[in-house]
């Protein structure tokens, strides 16, 4: 469905940035990268925040999941991310550091036109 993708972007940004109210220096980047003739472009939404602990991180993808507090979160955003990434023929992946931040990694495939 059209916009779906721009739904993605905006949950990974605003997670981004309530991962780090209140930190030093907050940053929050996006890469992308699309070789010329490549299959798959690669989108990273990274943040210095101060990471997800190891022991939830395979947790995150799951429906209702949330760390924030009650009453902030749903527990779907990314659930959804996840969805509408694997809809579309890519993946969603996260790396996540404990004081030194988050990237979640996004593969789509591309077709000759664009982005699917």
């Amino acid at each position: 469905m059209p916009g779906e993708l721009d739904d993605v972007w905006l949950n990974l940004i605003l997670n981004a940035h309530d991962a780090l109210t209140g930190r030093p220096e907050p940053k929050i980047g996006i890469e992308i990268t699309c070789p010329p003739e490549a299959e798959m472009m690669e989108v990273k939404v990274w943040d210095n925040g101060p990471g997800i602990p190891t022991e939830i991180v395979t947790e995150i993808f799951k429906p209702f999941f949330t760390t924030k507090p009650a009453g902030e979160g749903t527990g779907l955003g990314l659930h959804i991310c996840r969805q509408v990434v694997d809809r579309v023929g890519g993946t969603i992946n996260v790396e996540s550091q404990p004081e030194q931040g988050t990237t979640f990694t996004i593969r789509l495939p591309v077709t000759r036109s664009g982005v699917l």
